[in-house]
């Protein structure tokens, strides 16, 4: 509906400059939408290709982050078992175990330095035996503290000792990744003789995720994140507004990973959908959508059958944990963006062109149609002689003939009907009855000169009600008896009494009738006013003749009726 009113306002020489527009144009498009689409599918494999390269080459990282360090510090408890042994008072010494207890303590300073070398700055180690008491750690405060944390129940686990590597957690103070692991030591006999607890820090899951931008001297705009099978964010980029543990935006590639970990033996993939990330304000908590982004992405397959893992107790977080990599699909598609603006210029260019070529043809086209149509309005107000000149032999030449003739034939049969018009006007006003033609509404459409006498009302406006005109409650009472009978086609004759201003008091037979349409609607009435004052004063001037005649000739009649029964009796 919108389309035909605009395609109507447009105008005939607007659409000829549109077809036009459309016909050079639609080559264009197609030509424009065929080179988009097979950009876009060229680049599509290798961009995702990338994508899903970065993604497998940071999730490699991250996984040696944390295998590098738990591997040297399994490999270093060797080395502290036979010191840790000696911690449990097992042992043939004489000294006293508290002096014993120091001297281990300071036997195992230089481990305890090791092992925070291994396990990275801002990293905890605690050493304790099997009376969990701390023979030495990282905070020096610690010594001969026990350890009631749950962690030193489930590594010693009765004796028999078990591995415990906990989930990657994040310290909001210092910033950092940490993973809590608690190993039992064991002496060359695999018996348990003391418990390791470390907070390793891997500061490498903030390094991977920075944003790799034009500040990197790299052309791009790559942000990184890393989530646990569940879709629980470990680490990410800043510019993403993700803290520790939030939901990662549950996108195309953030579900398939998830589902892949699940089971799936998808290790890597992509998604090209540019879906729009959701950004949560961390100030105002409300939701925002951000720019649309494509993704890699992969998950790790080195600790499905790691012996670290293994023989840990616990589900971690880091177990089957995705690397998401996405890139703004700006950056991404880039080169099909620079190539549809240059379509998109080449073409305003021939629009450009194309726009008065196309009013030049419209102009010989239009032209003579708007002459038309400027004669066709003549002849709707009236004017017959405005005739089209006819310049070409076209289509367009013989439309003009065509409504010359038609002109010339409307001109005669409208002068024929004014003609038969004048007549029929002149015989109604030169009636000696008055007559009124109302339509079906009561509007007065015509009123001769012996109506406006007769009812004594002026010349009426056109279309002017006949009740308002008529000012006689007698005759608005007729009026509106006689609207049933016309509703009925049939004829309603009635008489009513007025005071004329000149002739005085007058008679008035009033004949209503209906006229038709060619289906036999009423489309109005006809009403007739007769005056007939004259024939009531000689109906009764004939009726006191007869009375007189009858009282004159009665006295004499009744004497000779008298005398002529006398004459019959014999009398």
């Amino acid at each position: 509906m919108i389309l035909q009113h605009f395609w109507a306002k447009t105008g005939l020489r607007g659409q000829f400059v549109f077809l036009f527009l459309l016909i050079s144009l639609v080559p264009l498009i197609i030509v424009s939408l065929l080179a988009y689409y097979y950009g876009v599918s060229a680049l599509e494999n290798t961009i995702g290709e990338n994508l899903g390269q970065i993604a497998k080459e940071k999730l490699v990282r991250a996984d040696r982050s944390i295998l590098d360090r738990l591997s040297k510090i399994v490999s270093y408890i060797e080395s502290i078992a036979p010191a840790v042994s000696q911690a449990n008072g097992n042992n043939s010494s004489e000294l006293p175990l508290t002096v014993v207890l120091l001297q281990i303590n300071n036997e195992l300073k230089d481990d305890i330095r090791q092992l925070e070398g291994y396990a990275g700055s801002y990293s905890k180690v605690i050493i304790t035996n099997l009376h969990r008491q701390v023979i030495q750690a990282s905070n020096s405060s610690l010594y001969l503290q026990e350890i009631h944390s749950d962690w030193w129940a489930t590594a010693y686990n009765n004796g028999y000792g078990y591995d415990q590597v906990g989930d990657v957690q994040y310290d909001q103070e210092t910033q950092h990744h940490f993973l809590p692991a608690t190993l039992p030591i064991r002496d060359s006999e695999s018996q348990v003789v003391g418990i390791l607890h470390v907070e390793i820090t891997l500061p490498e899951l903030s390094d991977l995720v920075e944003k790799i931008g034009p500040e990197d001297g790299v052309e791009s705009d790559i942000q990184v994140a890393i989530i646990d099978k569940t879709g629980k964010v470990i680490s990410a980029s800043s510019e993403n507004n993700y803290g520790f543990g939030d939901d990662i935006e549950m996108s195309h590639a953030a579900m398939k990973a998830i589902n892949a970990a699940k089971g799936s033996e998808e290790y890597y993939g992509y998604e090209m959908e540019e879906e729009a990330e959701q950004i949560s304000d961390l100030e105002t908590h409300e939701t925002m959508k951000g720019e649309k982004k494509v993704y890699g992405w992969a998950r790790t397959r080195m600790w499905e059958s790691n012996h670290l893992l293994r023989d840990a107790q616990g589900d971690q977080n880091f177990e089957k944990w995705t690397v998401l990599v996405s890139l703004p699909a700006s950056i991404a598609f880039s080169g099909i963006t620079i190539l549809t603006r240059q379509i998109l210029i080449f073409t305003m260019v021939i629009c450009i062109l194309i726009i008065p070529i196309a009013l030049i043809f419209s102009q010989r086209i239009v032209t003579p149609i708007m002459q038309v149509a400027i004669a066709a309005r003549a002849i709707g107000h009236g004017e017959f002689d405005q005739e089209i000149p006819i310049t070409t032999n076209d289509e367009v030449g013989i439309l003009a003939a065509e409504f010359n003739a038609m002109r010339q034939n409307l001109k005669s049969a409208v002068e024929k009907l004014m003609a038969e018009e004048k007549k029929m006007t002149a015989v109604v006003d030169g009636l000696a009855e008055g007559l009124i033609l109302v339509d079906s509404k009561d509007h007065i459409l015509h009123i001769n000169p012996a109506a406006e006498y007769i009812l004594e009302i002026e010349v009426p406006n056109s279309e002017e009600v006949l009740t308002k005109v008529v000012e006689d409650d007698q005759l608005k009472k007729i009026f509106k008896e006689n609207k049933d009978l016309i509703a009925e086609n049939q004829v309603a004759t009635s008489e009513v009494t007025l005071n004329h201003k000149k002739d005085g008091q007058t008679i008035l037979r009033v004949i209503a009738t209906a006229f038709l349409d060619e289906v036999g609607d009423v489309l109005g009435t006809v009403y007739l006013f007769q005056n007939i004052t004259r024939d009531k004063e000689i109906d009764q001037m004939k009726s006191d003749f007869i009375s007189l005649v009858s009282h004159e000739l009665r006295t004499p009649l009744t004497s000779i009726i008298g005398f002529v029964s006398f004459i019959l009796d014999g009398k």
